[in-house]
């Protein structure tokens, strides 16, 4: 049986006008968002993209900023809530729960983000929608990923790609990337990221993961990953060391009209998430991150060049590796990588003024 809240905190309700004798709710500059529970679940909204802020019992809420909280209705509007179930239950909130209306072509919002345990945001707006949100008893149908967690390390396990709010324990659940729901269809992934204390150092690699029934292990920033594509249950144990990893070594020498940004793999250019005025990096397998040492296929170094206005940059390379390449990020913006690198690597950028 679904239920409607009737709590109507200020935020969520438009202008008390009155008409005939009778207050009527005056619907607000914005596109309305529906909540439809079952009895095993309640909704609590965001007033806006805050989460340390108390969330108010309602049923429906409005398009708004995601930084003031005030109402929108030109497209870029924002709904951010969180789903309280029952003790024993879960939700799998995924896109086919929103429905809106049918002679639309396309779904009048962008992205139902899965940001924390149970916490979602529906982005970009654009029309009225409606969330059915009903929740299941017992565990989630997803594939587990255990982590072996020892001294000197934490953990802390996200729904989603967006990597916002943490999630306490050891145990993770494959998920779909954007929305968090669970999966077991072998599309489900896991992100997490670990904390070495000071001093230590957990260089991960696949030789962590026991079992082969995933695709991946993708770095995708320092020390966040991503395993992907996972089909069955999965054990990680997180090496931890007080002693820097044997490793090659890429030196950045630059002028005063550029600064370098590292990455740790192909996928950290990609979510454009690097070391800003780096001086230094590993070289790296380029895609899990691991720091390796491999004097027959080598490994890769991924930078880019930050020049000032007016100024191109010259790059030369010392040092034994197979190529220099330029590629561009998911932004459009440029970077470079240096591909199986087998030895340490000085780096020269010179910049000079761009003739018009």
């Amino acid at each position: 049986m679904k239920k409607l809240l009737f709590i109507l905190p200020i935020f969520l309700v438009g202008l008390l006008v009155s008409c005939g004798g009778e207050e009527i709710v005056e619907e607000p500059n914005a596109f309305k968002v529906a909540f439809q529970t079952d009895d095993n679940c309640t909704v609590k909204v965001f007033r806006k993209q805050d989460y340390t802020e108390n969330p108010i019992a309602a049923s429906y809420a409005y398009s708004v900023d995601a930084e003031t909280g005030t109402y929108l209705k030109d497209g870029e509007g924002q709904v951010n809530f969180v789903v309280v179930t029952n003790s024993g239950y879960y939700v799998a909130l995924s896109d086919n729960d929103i429905t809106y209306d049918s002679s639309l072509v396309n779904a009048p919002y962008n992205h139902l983000k899965g940001i924390g345990q149970n916490v979602y945001r529906i982005t970009k707006i654009a029309g009225n929608l409606v969330v059915d949100i009903h929740a299941v008893q017992g565990n989630p149908m997803a594939y587990t990923v255990t982590f072996a967690v020892p001294e000197h390390v934490s953990l802390e396990i996200y729904a989603s790609s967006e990597a916002e709010l943490s999630e306490e324990g050891t145990v993770a659940y494959s998920r779909d990337g954007d929305s968090g729901a669970y999966l077991n269809d072998g599309e489900g992934q896991v992100n997490f990221k670990i904390i070495p204390s000071d001093n230590y150092y957990c260089n991960l690699g696949n030789s962590a993961i026991l079992e082969s029934t995933y695709s991946n292990l993708k770095a995708c920033g320092d020390n966040w990953y991503r395993i992907t594509k996972i089909t069955g249950d999965l054990n990680v144990t997180l090496p931890i060391s007080d002693t820097l990893p044997e490793h090659f070594l890429a030196t950045f020498v630059s002028d005063e009209h550029c600064s370098i940004t590292s990455y740790v793999s192909e996928e950290a250019t990609l979510e454009n998430i690097g070391l800003a005025h780096a001086t230094t990096a590993y070289v790296r397998d380029g895609t899990s991150g691991e720091i390796i040492v491999d004097t027959i296929d080598g490994g890769k170094v991924y930078f880019s060049a930050i020049v000032d206005d007016g100024y191109i940059e010259t790059i030369n390379v010392s040092g034994t590796y197979k190529s220099l390449k330029a590629d561009v990020n998911d932004d459009g913006d440029p970077f470079y990588y240096l591909t199986k690198c087998t030895s340490d690597l000085t780096i020269t950028i010179t910049t000079s003024l761009q003739i018009v």
